[in-house]
């Protein structure tokens, strides 16, 4: 069996915009963190969306979250809840 490689490949395959993409991750992402029951994510989203002139977004979030060390985000969980 031979496997169709070259530019015919792709047809009929539909091609989402990455910006799409990226508006369906952070769809996903927001309803996770809004639906949160421990009230930290929530929490977190508020305090660090803190610029009108550039809101932030569930990605950068997580992001920014998955750099800290373990000190520095129960520092941060103190900070949410003082």
């Amino acid at each position: 069996m031979d496997k169709k490689v070259g530019p015919d490949f792709w047809d009929g395959v539909e091609v989402t915009a990455f910006e799409d993409v990226v508006k369906a991750v952070d769809a996903v992402l927001l309803k996770d963190i809004s639906e949160d029951t421990s009230g930290i994510w929530p929490s977190m989203f508020a305090y660090f969306d803190s610029d009108p002139e550039n809101p932030l977004t569930p990605r950068e979030l997580v992001q920014y979250w998955s750099w800290l060390t373990e000190e520095e985000r129960i520092e941060h969980i103190f900070q949410f809840f003082a």
